[in-house]
């Protein structure tokens, strides 16, 4: 339910708001007469978020927690956070349901294998089993379109907008940039004044805050008790911690530099460890021979599994790998990396052997027994020839580690992350359009059908704009968000809808059938969690339908095949749609 969906969004906010206007500015501005309710910019704006290619969130929590953190439509996640400080101190990765972490700077200056690098060089990834708590405080962190989703929601119960041109507005600005501020159940959301909207902010209120938003005239929506939104606001403060989050949805540019930084960070995955299995060696020296041609490292090793990595394990083995250093009379000779090796797992055991060579050893060993060799020599001429043995150490001091992923898991998770990134390119840049996608994030504006059925008039901004569709749009949609399952929900025929003026939300299933429900039942239960051919909302007064939409966060529904299927099942339905469709998303934003 959209109730539901707004305490999500305040789950992630807790304390008063860090905008740049002072308490009385933004008291005044709560409290300025506004004459109309103007929603136009702020669909816009949430139009846009919801087509973007990422998302990025910054804010500070209980005052000293910094986060850091960019959020793909997939709800693929790269970020930093950390406590104290000036900077976060710890890298984020989320990927294929997996979340890994590393130290913004490596414990010392010198890798495994013994290689001096820059002191600022990042640690090692490690796979997180949920000890560290770091998975609820991502979770809050949500893909572009499902936070515009619930923020849409949380914008439809608000009765009073301010308008960019409301001359009774103060003057508010969030980081130097002229802003709007709606008092949402959700907090307090800022978005650009000026166009292009764009989202700006989202802030928690203050207990005072709260209280005089609770009682505003028009605040709560139909069915909602004072008891339901006071939850919705209070959340913020029993579960957050955030003083307000800024928000920057990502494209262009930013979206390729995006990309290029998560395919980076996956393919160093590769060497991701898994710390929930603890590895003991047969000897902490390890098995080395060394000679001319370099050292061989062997050793063997047995490892308890916790209960917890257990249940992550996928086919009964543990992927191990040994990373091992090698000293010739006390002199860095270089390190190794065995082969990643799959052994199988006994009870909460596992046990193998490893091992890895380093050819470059061979310099220093012949450097090492020639300075032994001729100190040797010497004092065996000195000695009236009696031979003189000689010998000299050398070591291995290898680390058995679980590594967090298989072999071919992580070319499985940069394929994914490619595969993300043409689907946005490829989505934005097919088919014949008289304009960028960008300018299509277009709630409002009219969509009429011509004669050639294939291309569509919108007004884009207050200025017209020609769409031509061609074959390429999509035919049907997905679940963008397959984590929402279909809930119980109890439809409306067509008759009931006109006979009863109101808002509902609809699809249209693959085999045209058009399913109605209440706005609030949510667009995944109406297709029971399958493909769409349309999606939306609509509205009935007096009879008639007034406009319908593709307005669905979770199916993102857009183009020519869309519309065609949403007004055509209106029509046969009795629900005459034609001239009557709104694009509320354009094409996802490039």
């Amino acid at each position: 339910m959209a109730l539901g969906l707004a305490a999500v969004v305040a789950g992630l906010l807790a304390m008063p708001n860090g905008s740049d206007a002072p308490r009385d500015s933004r008291d005044a501005h709560r409290a300025a007469p506004q004459q109309t309710r103007n929603q136009a910019p702020f669909d816009q704006a949430l139009a846009r978020l919801a087509t973007a290619r990422g998302l990025h969130y910054k804010d500070t929590a209980n005052g000293i927690t910094q986060r850091d953190i960019t959020v793909t439509p997939s709800g693929t996640l790269l970020g930093s956070t950390g406590d104290g400080g000036t900077d976060p101190d710890q890298d984020v990765l989320r990927i294929g349901g997996k979340t890994f972490t590393r130290p913004k700077k490596a414990p010392d200056d010198e890798t495994p294998d013994g290689q001096q690098t820059d002191p600022d060089t990042p640690g090692k990834w490690t796979v997180d089993r949920g000890e560290s708590g770091i998975g609820p405080v991502l979770a809050r962190f949500l893909p572009p379109a499902e936070l515009a989703l619930k923020l849409s929601d949380a914008v439809d119960q608000v009765k009073d907008l301010p308008g960019p041109d409301d001359p009774d507005l103060p003057p508010l600005r969030v980081h130097g940039v002229p802003a709007l501020r709606a008092d949402t159940p959700a907090g307090r959301l800022f978005i650009t004044r000026n166009k292009p909207y764009r989202v700006l902010r989202l802030e928690p209120y203050g207990p005072s805050g709260r209280l005089k938003q609770l009682s505003r005239p028009g605040q709560r929506h139909k069915g909602a008790t004072p008891s339901a939104m006071q939850r919705v606001a209070t959340s913020a403060l029993e579960h957050g911690g955030s003083r307000g989050m800024d928000l920057s949805p990502v494209s262009g540019g930013r979206a390729d530099a995006l990309y290029d930084s998560l395919e980076a960070a996956t393919r160093q995955l590769a060497h991701a460890v898994d710390n929930g299995i603890d590895f003991t060696l047969s000897t902490n020296g390890g098995n080395v021979s060394c000679g001319t041609g370099g050292c061989t490292v062997s050793q063997n090793f047995t490892g308890a599994v916790t209960s917890d990595a257990k249940v992550h394990l996928t086919g009964g083995t543990v992927t191990a790998v040994m990373r091992a250093t090698v000293t010739i009379d006390g002199q860095g000779a270089g390190g190794c990396t065995s082969p990643r090796s799959a052994f199988p797992l006994t009870g909460n055991t596992v046990s193998g052997t490893l091992s890895c060579s380093v050819p470059g050893a061979g310099a220093v060993y012949a450097a090492v027994d020639a300075r032994y060799r001729a100190q040797a020599e010497a004092e065996s001429q000195a000695s009236g020839g009696r031979p003189v043995p000689y010998r000299f150490p050398y070591a291995a001091h290898p680390v058995v580690s679980a590594a967090a992923l298989a072999t071919g898991e992580v070319d499985k998770l940069v394929k994914r992350v490619q595969q993300e990134r043409r689907d946005r390119d490829g989505r934005c840049s097919t088919g014949n359009t008289s304009t960028r996608a960008s300018s299509l994030a277009n709630p409002g504006g009219r969509s009429h059908r011509t004669d050639s059925d294939r291309a569509s008039s919108v007004r884009a901004d207050d200025v017209p704009v020609l769409i031509r569709h061609t074959d390429d749009d999509p035919r049907d949609f997905p679940n963008q968000i397959p984590e929402d399952k279909p809930q119980w929900f109890k439809s409306i025929s067509p008759g009931q809808a006109l006979a009863r003026s109101g808002n509902y939300a609809y699809v249209v299933l693959e085999n045209g059938e058009l399913v109605i429900g209440k706005r609030t039942a949510g667009h995944v239960s109406l297709a029971q969690g399958g493909r769409v051919l349309a999606a939306g909302e609509f509205k009935t007064k007096g009879g008639e339908v007034v406009h319908l939409d593709n307005k669905s966060g979770h199916y993102r529904p857009y183009g020519a095949h869309a519309r065609q299927a949403a007004v055509d099942a209106f029509n046969r339905n009795g629900l005459r749609a034609d001239g009557k469709y709104i694009d509320a998303w354009g094409r996802p934003d490039c």
